[in-house]
Order: structure tokens, then C-alpha cells, then sequence
């Protein structure tokens, strides 16, 4: 299979995998609003170590 370079089917991929990520996590924010800055702080922990240890 010949992959042919569109920038279309390129960053199509991309974008709505944002998208996907946006609508969870704002459906995580509206189902679980209690445990939200728990599961963010972990997150954020994984994601910049020591920007959360202030």
C-alpha cells in the first residue's frame, strides 16, 4: 500500500483526536466534578513533575 502525502489525511488524524481528548475530558469534568482536581493534579503530576509540587 502506496501512502500518498496530502496534508488533509495527514492532519485529519490529528485533529480529531484533539477533539476526542477535549470532549473526555470535559465529560470527566461533568461526570466525576468531585474527583476532577484529583485526577488532574495526577495528570499534571505525570505530565510536568514538580510544577505541582508547590
Amino acid at each position: 500500500m502506496s501512502q500518498t502525502s496530502q496534508p488533509a489525511f495527514n492532519t485529519t488524524p490529528t485533529v480529531l483526536a484533539l477533539i476526542a481528548l477535549n470532549v473526555g475530558i470535559h465529560a470527566l469534568r461533568l461526570l466525576l466534578p468531585d474527583q476532577w482536581s484529583m485526577i488532574a493534579g495526577t495528570v499534571g503530576a505525570f505530565l510536568r513533575p514538580g510544577s505541582w509540587a508547590s
